[in-house]
């Protein structure tokens, strides 16, 4: 923990924002928005704690595929602070139901219509079929 130290004082930092987040990548919530919404800085951030990525900007959760795959990687739920149009990619949504296939009831409505998708978490769980929607 990074006790002691005032990051008021240095929230647009993103030097040492970039240190900062591989010791504790939860630390990015004490960064400015602007450092919030930089792409690089949000991904080492999440690479050290994947909860990092509540504290993005909401353009990141909305455009940054990457970092939100990475997210999902560590931990499925977090999926949910993906925006609509990221729970709609596909490769994100099947990374997540390697690990639970119940995240089904997280992607978008287009692929929980998806008959190949929706066979593929049903499969790993049955009762994912409940989030299945019909087309």
């Amino acid at each position: 923990m990074l006790s002691g130290i005032d990051l008021n004082l240095f929230t647009n930092d993103k030097n040492l924002f970039l240190d900062l987040v591989t010791i504790d990548g939860g630390v990015i919530y004490y960064a400015s928005a602007d450092l919030r919404s930089d792409k690089e800085l949000v991904l080492q951030a999440v690479k050290q704690s994947a909860s990092a990525i509540r504290s993005a900007s909401d353009n990141i959760k909305e455009d940054a595929a990457d970092v939100v795959l990475e997210a999902v990687r560590q931990n499925v739920a977090l999926l949910e602070f993906a925006s609509e149009r990221l729970r709609g990619n596909r490769e994100i949504v099947l990374e997540a139901l390697k690990t639970d296939a119940l995240t089904l009831g997280l992607a978008s409505e287009e692929l929980r219509k998806d008959k190949d998708l929706v066979l593929n978490a049903v499969k790993l769980n049955g009762r994912a079929i409940k989030y299945a929607v019909e087309k």
